[in-house]
Formats: C-alpha cells, structure tokens, sequence
C-alpha cells in the first residue's frame, strides 16, 4: 500500500524586545500544547518535542519541523535533525530520514515505557523505563541488555553520567550508581523520585525531585546533599551552564539560579510569561527554557 507522507515544515522567526531587567526573551514558537522538553545535540540544534518536533540551528532565531508520523514522544535523543531515537509510551523508535519514517527498535520487551534516552562518550546507548535500564553497545539498533543487579526500582525516570564516567540512574524511590557501564548498580541516596538530572562543567551533578527538592553531589554522585532555599519542592526542571551555575524550575514559583553549586538560589523569573518551565537546555551562550513557549536569557 502506497504510503503519502505529508513533512510539515515550519519556519518560525521572531524579533523580540527585552527589557533591562529581564532575564528571558521569547525564542521560539508556541507548541500546539505547549512543549514538553527540550534536547540539544553536539553540534548546538535544539529540538523541542511532545506531538510535534521543531529543530533550530541558529540559536532560536528560526525554526523548521521534523515530521512524527502522529507519535507523541515523551523521550529522546538526537546525534543529528536525520538521525534521532524518540520513544511513545509504548516503543523506542529511530528514524534516520528526518522523520519520513520511524522505525520500531526491539529492545526485548514489548510494550515498553521509555522514560529517557542517552548515550554516553564510549557510543552505548542507556534508555530508563518502567522496566529498570537497558543498554546497547552497538549503536541502539540491536542486543540491548536489560541491567537489573542492584535494582530495587521498577522504573527509571533518569540518567547521566558523571565526570568519572560512572552512571548516575534516578529511580521511584532511589538514586543508584554504577562505575562498571551498568553491569551492576548500588543505591546512594533513598526516597527521592527523580525527574531530571543535570551536570555542571565542573563536575556537581543536580537532581530535581517530584516532591522532595533538589538534591546536589560533588564527588560523582558517591553521596548526595539537600539543597536548601527552594520555596517549593516540586522540581519540573534542572540545568546547568558553561560557568558552573545550577538552574531549576519548581512548579509554583518558577525558574531560580545557583552561583555556589546549590547552596542558596535566587529567582530568574523576569521576562517569561509563562513560569511553569518543563526543561532546560544551553546552547550557543543561551540558556533555554522551554514551557508553553520557549525562552532564552539575555544576560
């Protein structure tokens, strides 16, 4: 049966005014339900994805779109506009068109949850799930392995890693580390449910939480510390820039900034007409932040 492919294509361009003391200007479009997270590649392109995927090589200043073939993906990783692995609730899918297409990849359990996607500097790819870690070795088409030694969660909502190459998996109710690739993985901090993680250029790795907070270690994630100073509990987002500061989002209160690796926070909020901030990413000097719309900071 002959398939008709239709490839939106949206080229969205934006002149903004900011103010003195804003921090943020508007950068990008409206999502047609608002955007649920933000990646940026090696190279510096942003993607912003939920229903519809748009991809931006110059910073926010324009943007084109990237066809999903009517999936809505709530996870994702891209080494390039062509080359991208995104999951639904169901499946991990790569396409290797620019989205004409997407092709189901087996990972030895389906349906599967994906919850994140990254991949670490040796090539392998780790995807978290409802179904503990799973990683391939070659090239995330074939042979994943599903991790389980050290595993008291079901689901993994998490991954990083650390400078020391060790990785760093946020769990229902456990932060767990593993310092051989994933084989094995032990817990360093219990209770917490751990969204997102981000990790600063000099090395502190940051947790946000769904109700406990923010949470900061600086030796490669061996031990953890509450990060005080927060007046709300509820992370939705963390990040992190080329000068070592912290960012996180809470649900009520929106967006605060660290100088001193978490130990206190100031508000960021100037300039964003919606606060409720879903992701965080840095490109080309700009921290972006993504909600309804997205934002990049102008000082």
């Amino acid at each position: 049966m002959k398939q008709f492919i239709f490839l939106f294509v949206y080229i969205f361009s934006i002149s903004s005014i900011s103010f003195a003391d804003d921090f943020w200007q508007r950068t990008g479009p409206r999502g047609p339900n608002g955007w649920d997270n933000l990646f940026v590649d090696a190279s510096g392109k942003l993607y912003l994805y939920a229903d519809t995927i748009i991809v931006s090589s110059d910073n926010g200043n324009t943007w084109s779109g990237i066809s999903t073939q009517g999936n809505y993906f709530a996870a994702f990783y891209a080494n390039s506009p062509t080359d991208i692995f995104a999951a639904d609730y169901s499946n991990l899918k790569h396409t290797t068109d620019g989205g004409a297409t997407w092709n189901t990849v087996e990972v030895g359990i389906s349906p599967i949850n994906v919850h994140t996607i990254t991949k670490k500097s040796n090539g392998n790819y780790f995807i978290g799930t409802n179904n503990l870690v799973f990683r391939s070795t070659d090239g995330a088409t074939n042979n994943w392995k599903r991790l389980t030694s050290g595993f008291s969660d079901g689901n993994v909502y998490a991954l990083t890693y650390a400078n020391d190459g060790s990785v760093i998996a946020g769990g229902w109710t456990n932060i767990y580390r593993s310092t051989n690739n994933g084989d094995t993985w032990t817990s360093v901090l219990s209770s917490p449910t751990v969204r997102k993680f981000a990790v600063s250029s000099t090395g502190v790795i940051l947790g946000g939480t769904a109700e406990l907070g923010a949470y900061t270690s600086s030796d490669n994630g061996v031990t953890w510390q509450f990060s005080s100073g927060l007046p709300d509990s509820n992370i939705t987002a963390v990040g992190s820039d080329v000068n070592g500061n912290l960012f996180v989002s809470t649900q009520k209160n929106g967006p605060y900034k660290s100088t001193n690796n978490g130990s206190s926070w100031i508000s960021i909020s100037a300039g964003l007409s919606y606060k409720f901030i879903n992701d965080f990413g840095f490109s080309s000097g700009n921290l972006i932040a993504i909600s309804r719309a997205a934002f990049k900071s102008v000082k």
